[in-house]
């Protein structure tokens, strides 16, 4: 690791331990109330729900998933409810996926949001209602079921697209990552970071573009990555390396690295227990 990410990990490190925290004992004084253990997880089943960000130009996140669980000797059975453009609002209204969620006692459910969404508290209200909402759907179907909210990554050009918003791509990761921590402590939901990954292998200097030429959905690094991500939360383990025909320049190794210290390194942090 360079010097300069090094020093933004202490930073990082240092900032979520006090946020995390603080918390963590505003919202959880007595523990025993918390309800959102990761089961202890070698096979079972997992259903992914979300938009585009999970499957976008054939980049398709959670088919990397399968893949990896193969190759890691796992034997899971995943489902998903992924529509483009569909937001988890959207989904909380419509009965096919409430239908979907009550089809099997899943071991985990994995939520995809918007990252502006969560990245300023005036927008929460788009958003901590909804996943309060799905939380109790979820634990009426089986109160075993580990639901897991995908941190977002934030825009390649921030928030500067919306018009009356000038957020650069920092200040809205710093927004995402803060709200995020916050947020599924008070819910006591388990946070998978992606978000969190690709800014660390953003400013490690990764060779490849994580974004498409929207600037916003996935490219197939950054897919890959993502990945990763759940397979570390859900597995507590680094992913194995796929083939998936990389350029000659491609150190993916890293990315599964990657992956595997944001979720392993910060365990308190993403609420995962």
């Amino acid at each position: 690791m360079r010097p300069k990410s090094a020093f933004k990990s202490i930073v990082y490190i240092f900032i979520l331990t006090m946020l995390g925290s603080s918390c963590i004992s505003d919202s959880y004084e007595d523990k025993n109330k918390r309800n959102n253990s990761r089961p202890q997880f070698d096979n079972g089943s997992i259903l992914f729900i979300g938009s585009s960000y999970l499957s976008y130009g054939g980049n398709n996140v959670v088919e990397m998933f399968d893949s990896m669980a193969s190759r890691g000797g796992h034997s899971v059975y995943t489902d998903s409810r992924v529509i483009n453009g569909k937001r988890l609002q959207s989904h909380l209204e419509d009965p096919a996926t409430i239908q979907k969620i009550q089809e099997e006692k899943w071991d985990f459910v994995i939520l995809q949001g918007a990252g502006f969404y969560i990245s300023k508290e005036k927008w929460h209200e788009y958003i901590v209602p909804v996943l309060r909402d799905f939380k109790k759907i979820i634990k009426k179907n089986s109160k075993r079921t580990c639901m897991v909210y995908m941190m977002p990554w934030a825009y390649k050009d921030g928030l500067a697209w919306m018009e009356g918003e000038e957020d650069t791509y920092q200040q809205m990761h710093d927004g995402i990552l803060n709200n995020t921590i916050k947020v599924m402590h008070d819910l006591d939901i388990c946070t998978a970071p992606a978000g969190k990954a690709w800014h660390t292998a953003i400013l490690d200097g990764y060779s490849s573009d994580f974004y498409l030429s929207d600037n916003s959905h996935q490219s197939k690094h950054g897919a890959y990555l993502t990945a990763c991500v759940f397979y570390s939360t859900v597995f507590l383990e680094k992913a194995p390396q796929l083939d998936l025909n990389w350029d000659y320049n491609d150190n993916i190794g890293i990315l599964n690295e990657t992956a595997y210290t944001t979720v392993v390194d910060s365990l308190d942090a993403w609420n995962i227990y």
